[in-house]
């Protein structure tokens, strides 16, 4: 007995056309000959479609993927009610650990801390990276708010950096500079220079809706985590820690949660495109939506020069929010 034979796709459709043949012969010859242009119409499309797929770039052959997954996964109304918590984009998975091994060791672990009785007190954690080879950091203004208007000094603030070596060393932090009106805020710490590696700056003016975007950061302590997604909107207002608003901000579906404030948003050369701030919540459960938001790199470029110069945005003159 030979063993069953797995058909190609050609051979298969070889076979079925046949069948069709040995069907059509109790047909009228017009019958035949109208089923044979049908047939043949049929594989002039199927080639079409297959020759265009072909000619389409990755990126555009994964949007479309994402596209159709996220039309099976639900309907439009319900997205809109209830976003999707993770991103329906397709992940490149050699950019991805490109991304991540260019940018990690840029990324750090700000934790807040509460001196009582001697002891230090945990309190909290966000995000942020080195900036350059001065040890200075950069972060949201609200992962170090506590700090900063703090009048007891019992709050502490500690850099983690990465040594290099698989392991990870803490440094007390000063506050050099803060623009609470853009939720920037500037650290620096003493840290051996072999342990501060600047972020590679990229732009976010030439950034697209539908552009790949990576996220790294420490959501709920999990140190240098990565996440993807797409840019979902350019352009956003968002309310800023003073009640003001931030202008031209970025949206993204690459996951963000509490511990990701401060962190930095990539593009696939992992260079700096966005600073993650904000992001929606779901309601009564504090699960985030799909929908987060980046200050944009172009915009952290011209504020964070003045904080560490001037210890404040207001120094030369930026336009404010």
């Amino acid at each position: 007995m030979q063993p069953t034979r797995s058909l190609g796709s050609k051979e298969a459709t070889r076979q079925i056309h046949r069948t069709r043949l040995r069907v059509q012969a109790h047909l009228q010859p017009e019958q035949v000959q109208q089923q044979q242009q049908q047939y043949r119409h049929q594989q002039q499309q199927q080639q079409q479609q297959q020759q265009q797929k072909a000619a389409l770039p990755q990126s555009s052959r994964r949007g479309l993927l994402a596209a159709a997954g996220a039309a099976v996964a639900a309907p439009v109304a319900l997205q809109l009610l209830q976003p999707p918590a993770a991103s329906a984009y397709i992940v490149d998975e050699t950019v991805a650990q490109s991304v991540f091994a260019l940018a990690a060791r840029s990324v750090v672990s700000i934790n807040d801390y509460k001196q009582q009785g001697g002891a230090e007190i945990f309190e909290g954690v966000g995000t942020g990276f080195v900036w350059d080879k001065y040890g200075h950091v950069v972060t949201n203004y609200h992962v170090v708010s506590k700090y900063v208007l703090d009048k007891s000094g019992q709050q502490v603030v500690k850099v983690v950096l990465d040594d290099g070596s698989g392991g990870s060393q803490p440094y007390v932090a000063r506050v050099v500079g803060t623009d609470a009106m853009h939720d920037l805020a500037v650290l620096q710490v003493d840290a051996p220079k072999d342990q501060l590696v600047p972020i590679r700056m990229g732009t976010s003016g030439d950034l697209k809706v539908g552009q790949a975007v990576y996220a790294v950061g420490n959501p709920y302590g999990l140190d240098k985590t990565l996440t993807a997604g797409v840019v979902s909107g350019l352009n956003r207002t968002i309310p800023a820690p003073t009640g003001t608003r931030i202008y031209g901000v970025i949206q993204s579906d690459a996951s963000v949660n509490q511990g990701n404030s401060g962190g930095p948003m990539l593009d696939s050369f992992a260079r700096l495109v966005g600073v993650n701030t904000a992001s929606f919540t779901r309601a009564n459960t504090g699960r985030g939506s799909g929908v987060n938001f980046a200050l944009p790199a172009d915009l952290v470029r011209e504020i964070v020069p003045n904080l560490i110069v001037y210890g404040t945005a207001a120094g030369k003159g930026v336009r404010r929010g």
